[in-house]
C-alpha cells in the first residue's frame, strides 16, 4: 500500500507583480536619495546664512538637549520644529549638522520618489518620479535652501498627495500635522489636505491633532510661544507677491531655470484639476503665497520652495503622463526635459563641482567669508553680530547675539508689535505669549559692525562680496561693505 505524499511546507510567496512594483518604488526612491545627496554635495560649501540658523538649533538640541542657537542662552526663532528635530536626530549619529543637513535632503528627495512612483502608477506615468527628483534636485532655487526646511516640506506634500489619492485618511492628518510642524505657514495647506478628506475629514483631523498637540503644548508652555518669535522680529514686511521679481532682477538665470517647470504645471493645471494631486499641490502653492502675503514676510528666497517645488511637481507629472502616451509628444518633451534638467544642472556646476555661494542669496557674504571672520573673534567671548547671525554663530568658539540668538532681545520686539497690531491680532498674540518668560538680553563684551569700503578705527577689517543690495542703503551693494571686530565700550 502505497503511504500518502506528506506536503511540503515553504515559505509565504509573494505575489510577482507586488514584489515588482515594491522593487520599482525602492528603485525610485533610491533615485531621489542620489540626486539629493549630489545636490547637497554641490552645496555643501554654500549653504545661506539662515541655514546655519536651523543647523545650530539642531547641533544644540543634539549635543546639549537645549532648544536654542546657542547653549545656555534661550531662543525659540526656529522657523521648522520639524527641521530641527530631524537635523538634530541625525547629527547625534553622525556628529556633524552639515552632513546630516545632506542626509536629510536625501531622505526628502528619496520620499518624493516613492511618492511620485505610485501617483505616476496611478496615472500611467512611470517616467514621473524620476522627472521630478532630477527637477528639484537641479533646481537653482530649491538647492539655495538646502539646511532649511524646503525639501521636507515637499516630501510632506508629495506624500501628502499619495495619500489622498489613496484615501489613506489617517495619514493625510498625520501628514497635515506635520505640514504645520514643518512650517505654521503651511497650516493653510494642511486645512486644504484636511478638507479634501470629504468624508474622512473626523478621523484624518484627530491624527493632525495627535501628531501636532505634543509639540504644541511644549511650545506653548515650556517656550512660551506656538509660534517662531521670528514673526516678532520679522513683522512688518511687504512686498512678498512680487519678490521672484526682485530675486529675477538679481539672479535671472537662476529664477528662469526654476520657474520653468513651476510654469508647466500652471498650464497642466486645467486639465488635471480633477486629481486629488493637482489640487493639494496647486490649491496649497496658492494660499500659502497669499498667506505669506497677507502676513507681511519678506522676500526670503526659502518661502518661496514649497510653492514653487509643488507646482513643479504636478509638471512633472503631467508631462510623464504625456510622454507615456508616445507618439510626436515623446519626441518633444523627452529633449525638451533633459534639456532643462541638463541646463540647470550645468548651471549648478559652472564654476566648479562644489560651489562657493548659492545660486539664490540674500547674504551679504559667503561662507567662507563668515567662516575666517568668526575665526577671528575671540574664543568663550559674547560678540553682537552684525545683522546676520547663522554663520558666525556655527563656526565661531564664542557665543554670538542678537534677536534670533537671545530670546532677551524678544520682550522689547513683542511690545512694539503689540502696539501696533490690530485688536484681535493683539489679543491673539498677548495669549500666545501669555507663559513668556522675560528676561534681559545677554551683555556683550565684543560687536561686530559694519560700515562702507573705508578703515575703520581698528582697522582695515573684512570686506564682504555679497551680491545683496545692503538694506542700510539701497545705492550701495554689498561689495562696499566692511566689517570690523571691536570691544564694546
Amino acid at each position: 500500500m502505497t503511504r500518502p505524499a506528506l506536503p511540503v511546507l515553504t515559505r509565504t510567496s509573494v505575489d510577482p507583480d507586488t514584489a515588482l512594483r515594491r522593487g520599482r518604488g525602492l528603485l525610485a526612491a533610491a533615485a531621489g536619495a542620489v540626486v539629493g545627496g549630489a545636490a547637497w554635495f554641490v552645496m555643501h560649501h554654500a549653504l545661506v546664512d539662515d541655514a546655519f540658523i536651523t543647523l545650530s538649533y539642531a547641533r544644540t538640541l543634539a549635543f546639549h538637549g537645549q532648544w536654542g542657537m546657542v547653549a545656555g542662552i534661550p531662543a525659540n526663532t526656529a522657523t521648522s520644529p520639524l527641521q530641527v528635530l530631524l537635523l538634530a536626530g541625525l547629527t547625534a549619529v553622525v556628529r556633524d549638522a552639515v552632513v546630516a543637513a545632506g542626509l536629510l535632503t536625501a531622505l526628502a528627495l528619496a520620499a518624493v520618489g516613492w511618492s511620485l512612483h505610485r501617483l505616476g502608477r496611478s496615472v500611467g506615468a512611470p517616467a514621473a518620479p524620476y522627472l521630478a527628483v532630477a527637477v528639484l534636485g537641479t533646481s537653482p532655487l530649491l538647492v539655495s535652501t538646502i539646511g532649511l526646511e524646503t525639501y521636507v516640506a515637499l516630501a510632506l506634500l508629495a506624500l501628502a498627495a499619495t495619500a489622498l489619492t489613496e484615501r489613506r485618511m489617517v495619514a493625510c492628518g498625520c501628514l497635515a500635522g506635520l505640514l504645520v510642524l514643518c512650517r505654521p505657514d503651511l497650516g493653510v495647506v494642511a486645512l486644504l489636505l484636511l478638507v479634501s478628506c470629504g468624508r474622512g475629514l473626523p478621523r484624518a483631523a484627530v491624527a493632525a491633532v495627535v501628531t501636532y498637540l505634543p509639540w504644541a503644548a511644549f511650545a506653548w508652555w515650556h517656550l512660551g510661544s506656538l509660534i517662531p518669535d521670528t514673526w516678532v522680529f520679522k513683522y512688518g514686511g511687504a512686498g512678498f507677491a512680487q519678490g521672484l521679481l526682485v530675486h529675477y532682477s538679481h539672479e535671472p538665470a537662476a529664477i528662469a531655470l526654476s520657474l520653468l517647470p513651476a510654469l508647466v504645471g500652471v498650464l497642466a493645471l486645467p486639465f488635471w484639476w480633477r486629481h486629488p494631486a493637482a489640487r493639494l499641490w496647486a490649491g496649497g502653492a496658492t494660499l500659502h503665497v497669499v498667506a505669506l502675503s497677507v502676513l507681511g514676510t519678506w522676500i526670503y528666497h526659502w518661502y518661496y520652495g514649497p510653492a514653487v517645488g509643488a507646482l513643479a511637481m504636478l509638471g512633472c507629472l503631467a508631462t510623464a503622463r504625456a510622454l507615456a502616451g508616445g507618439g510626436l509628444r515623446w519626441w518633444l518633451l523627452v529633449p525638451s526635459s533633459i534639456a532643462v534638467v541638463a541646463v540647470s544642472a550645468g548651471f549648478l556646476v559652472e564654476h566648479g563641482v562644489v560651489r562657493d555661494r548659492a545660486p539664490v542669496s540674500i547674504n551679504w557674504a559667503s561662507e567662507a567669508q563668515y567662516r575666517a571672520l568668526a575665526a577671528t573673534l575671540p574664543e568663550g567671548a559674547v560678540v553682537q553680530s552684525p545683522g546676520e547671525v547663522g554663520t558666525l554663530a556655527y563656526f565661531c568658539r564664542c557665543a554670538v547675539v542678537d534677536g534670533l540668538s537671545d530670546r532677551g532681545y524678544l520682550p522689547a520686539a513683542l511690545d512694539r508689535v503689540l502696539a501696533t497690531v490690530p485688536g484681535p491680532a493683539r489679543t491673539l498674540l498677548t495669549w500666545n505669549y501669555r507663559h513668556l518668560e522675560r528676561r534681559a538680553p545677554v551683555r556683550a563684551t565684543w560687536r561686530v559692525t559694519s560700515g562702507l569700503d573705508t578703515p575703520g578705527p581698528n582697522g582695515p577689517g573684512f570686506r564682504l562680496d555679497g551680491s545683496w543690495p545692503d538694506p542700510a542703503d539701497p545705492r550701495n551693494p554689498t561689495d562696499s561693505r566692511r566689517v570690523f571686530v571691536e570691544p564694546v565700550p
